[in-house]
């Protein structure tokens, strides 16, 4: 595994063995489906494209990258200890629990709570970002409520709708953001403080519940 000692033939070298380890084994599960020609064709492709990145970055030693941004899976004792300080915080259970509203716990004081919907209309994932820079917080922590794998994270690869999995973000013990199953997305703290300096009538748009309604406040009723 290359270091910060390895010298940069030799990480290149990893490099190219990595693609051809890839492709080896790539190569073979698609050989036995019936139709994996065209798939076996763009894979060799693919292997092409990246033996030719290798060489060229192997003639220019100084080519200059821009390094990826920072993602890191937690170990289960950082887990388990973010977890702690969510439940003491916020009150939040912990792994396969849900949050307020979809839980019977209190409302945390001064939440904000909206659907999704109204969340992408108002562009929110942008204000969240905005509300990142203003506070100067270059990495968050997301934790999932059905566990493993959870992260420490760049501020730019945060993407907090829900995807198969309610999560919780957060980089201390004074905002939190949960997203659910169920279309919402809770902000408590400073984020939800933010959220109503921005909208002003942010208290008027409280999720209503899953189901769409015109003004993207939601409700449970399926009539």
């Amino acid at each position: 595994m290359p270091d910060e000692d390895t010298s940069l033939d030799d990480a290149l070298r990893v490099a190219q063995e990595a693609g051809e380890v890839a492709y080896s084994a790539l190569s073979a599960e698609l050989a036995s489906l019936e139709n994996g020609a065209v798939a076996l064709n763009a894979l060799r492709d693919q292997l092409g494209s990246y033996s030719s990145f290798v060489l060229q970055a192997a003639r220019q030693p100084n080519i200059h990258v821009d390094p990826l941004p920072y993602r890191r899976v937690l170990s289960g004792a950082e887990s388990d200890e973010l977890w702690q300080m969510l439940s003491e915080q916020w009150q939040i259970r912990g792994p396969g629990y849900g949050w307020f509203p979809l839980s019977d716990d209190p409302a945390p004081k001064g939440a904000l709570t909206f659907h999704e919907e109204l969340w992408e209309a108002r562009d929110g994932g942008e204000l969240l970002r905005d509300f990142l820079a203003a506070e100067h917080i270059d990495r968050c922590f997301l934790l999932r409520e059905l566990g493993p794998p959870n992260y420490e994270l760049d501020a730019v690869l945060v993407n907090f709708t829900y995807d198969g999995s309610e999560k919780f973000l957060f980089a201390g013990r004074d905002w939190v953001l949960y997203s659910s199953h169920e279309s919402s997305l809770t902000q408590a703290g400073r984020l939800a403080a933010f959220f109503r300096e921005t909208w002003p009538d942010a208290d008027q748009l409280s999720y209503g519940g899953p189901f769409h309604t015109p003004d993207q406040r939601g409700t449970w009723s399926t009539q």
